[in-house]
């Protein structure tokens, strides 16, 4: 997978690292990216998810995304993806493909970029369980942050086989030893259903459910 830049402008391909493009950007001396330096994943999940942090996110950089409809490709605008909080059309077009991206980013000073993502790096370090097994962040943000529900539920700590809502923080869940997806599954449907019983909230996956055995049974 690649990118190519002409002055602020990267057209990238969606296999491509996102950390590893917010890097090259702050190397460049191009701002806006900053908050995708500890996001694990791709470009193309980061489209797919308009994935962002610290009040940002990467629908603020396309310009246009080139995907794959059947057999043509076609480049949409910025507008045409319809991103929203941790949406964009491809989640309604799962027979499409993300292929790349085109970005405009903004010239800016590559040390204080680099400061301001260390600093973010450290603190992610010292408030997520970053050394443990994790897939990221479990809830969106509702009114306030989903680990605040968690919290008010004494659900942080909370362990099913293997998995356990994470003491450190409670909008993750950890692999202990040897976590199955039921073990995960059945924490989520847990913290979903006491979270609208006690507070009429619905609690709404950030992370994508694939592949998953239909026949699971509900706790």
């Amino acid at each position: 997978n690649n990118l190519y830049r002409h002055e602020n402008r990267i057209v990238v391909e969606a296999g491509y690292s996102l950390p590893s493009l917010a890097y090259y950007a702050m190397k460049e001396g191009y701002s806006g990216l900053e908050w995708a330096g500890g996001i694990p994943g791709t470009v193309g999940g980061a489209l797919y998810m308009n994935a962002g942090a610290y009040n940002s996110s990467i629908s603020e950089v396309v310009e246009e995304v080139l995907v794959m409809k059947g057999d043509t490709l076609e480049w949409l605008s910025v507008s045409d993806c319809q991103f929203g909080y941790r949406h964009s059309l491809f989640q309604e077009h799962s027979d499409w493909i993300i292929i790349a991206a085109r970005l405009s980013l903004t010239l800016s000073d590559s040390e204080a970029i680099e400061t301001m993502m260390m600093e973010r790096r450290e603190r992610r370090l010292a408030t997520q369980p970053l050394t443990q097994y994790t897939f990221g962040s479990c809830f969106r943000n509702l009114d306030k942050p989903s680990w605040q529900y968690v919290d008010a539920l004494g659900l942080r700590g909370y362990q099913v086989g293997g998995a356990q809502v994470s003491e450190m923080h409670s909008n993750f869940i950890v692999n202990l030893e040897n976590a199955t997806f039921e073990d995960v599954h059945s924490i989520i449907k847990t913290i979903q259903r006491q979270a609208n019983q006690q507070f009429g909230v619905d609690l709404v996956l950030e992370v994508e459910q694939f592949n998953w055995k239909q026949t699971t049974k509900q706790p």
